[in-house]
């Protein structure tokens, strides 16, 4: 998980024309994250929310899906800035700690609010 964090600040490049499907989670607290191809959804405990539809932006040098950040906003309320940030897992698959799930990517929501942080695997 570190390294989603860390990579978050990468300059990056266009990757238009890629369409990723992803479902997210976390545990402590539950929380859910669907990227589909003209949606994304946040939900937890708290509620959710929609955010805006926007093509992944990926580290200039690595492989397009390597680390895919997705900069949007809150669908209802443009001015809240969210980051998603997806970061393959190369060397040790990602786990939510609940099951014997091995996920391939690491996966960081940041709003204003707050920061969620678990697992991801493509649709």
């Amino acid at each position: 998980m570190k390294h989603a964090l860390a990579l978050a600040a990468i300059a990056l490049s266009s990757s238009a024309g890629l369409a990723h499907d992803f479902q997210c989670s976390g545990t402590e607290p539950f929380w859910s994250l669907t990227i589909e191809d003209r949606q994304i959804q946040f939900s937890s405990p708290e509620g959710g929310y929609d955010l805006a539809p926007v093509e992944p932006g990926s580290a200039r040098g690595m492989a397009e899906d390597y680390v895919l950040v997705y900069r949007t906003h809150k669908a209802s309320e443009p001015t809240e800035p969210v980051t998603i940030v997806l970061q393959k897992s190369l060397s040790s698959p990602c786990s939510d700690g609940m099951s014997d799930t091995s996920y391939p990517y690491y996966g960081v929501l940041v709003s204003r609010e707050t920061v969620f942080a678990g697992c991801c695997l493509r649709k």
